[in-house]
């Protein structure tokens, strides 16, 4: 988190955690120009202990922006071993050449199709003519149909243009040079559809033993949190 105060006026709280942990930082008008703000640590739901041994802070003041976010992604990567990404032998050459993503939206979850795939071909076919293909990864959020509601089936649906349309963009793609990231929504699965009583034992839930919902987004606009979708584990095998 940075707070941009004025120009050359940065503040900002950073956790030091050294073990993957949730923390919260909420900001309360304190007068005109001031916050309050409260720092949260939350204790792993499954240590059973009388003691909580919270997560350092470092809260400080800077000139740029740069001097605020590197000190704590110098911690992440020292405290999690995450080699810079300069420095990896993991990341493949071409992968190193991308510049911009590109993404291309299926269908909506309520079933409103935004772009097939015969159009989204046509949209990497004009990209190609801005840009070179080979800089370019392009993203496919609801390839398989519509966004979110299809989460535990990933097939294409015929409406995008079948199996056939989609073979085709990626394989013109490719020959343009385009590689391509098509979205998986492991996290989530829709609790209506006939296949959720096959994986519902990965299903999430909280500490209190109430159900996780991902119900914090209003996908049509009705004013109301959606509530079909439920969390999943996925290191269970189902």
């Amino acid at each position: 988190m940075v707070i941009e105060a004025g120009k050359g006026d940065y503040y900002y709280p950073s956790s030091l955690n050294e073990q993957v942990r949730a923390n919260w930082m909420y900001f309360e008008p304190a007068d005109e120009n001031r916050y309050r703000v409260e720092l949260v640590y939350e204790n792993p739901g499954w240590k059973q202990s009388k003691e909580i041994e919270g997560a350092r802070w470092r809260v400080g003041h800077t000139t740029t922006a740069d001097d605020t976010y590197r000190p704590h992604i110098e911690h992440v990567q020292r405290a999690f071993s995450i080699q810079d990404w300069k420095t990896r032998e993991d990341v493949p050459g071409w992968f190193r050449e991308i510049e911009p993503f590109v993404s291309i939206h299926g269908m909506d979850w309520t079933g409103y199709l935004f772009n097939d795939f015969a159009k989204a071909l046509r949209t990497q076919k004009w990209v190609a003519t801005q840009i070179d293909p080979h800089e370019v990864m392009v993203f496919l959020p609801a390839w398989s149909g519509r966004y979110y509601w299809e989460y535990s089936i990933y097939k294409v649906d015929e409406r995008m243009s079948g199996d056939a349309g989609f073979q085709k963009l990626i394989d013109e793609g490719h020959r343009m040079g385009f590689r391509f990231l098509p979205m998986y929504g492991l996290q989530a699965a829709n609790t209506h559809l006939d296949v959720y009583p096959k994986i519902a034992d990965s299903s999430t839930r909280a500490i209190d033993v109430s159900s996780l919902y991902l119900a914090w987004v209003d996908w049509h606009n009705d004013r109301h949190k959606e509530g079909w979708g439920r969390l999943m584990n996925i290191a269970v095998d189902s």
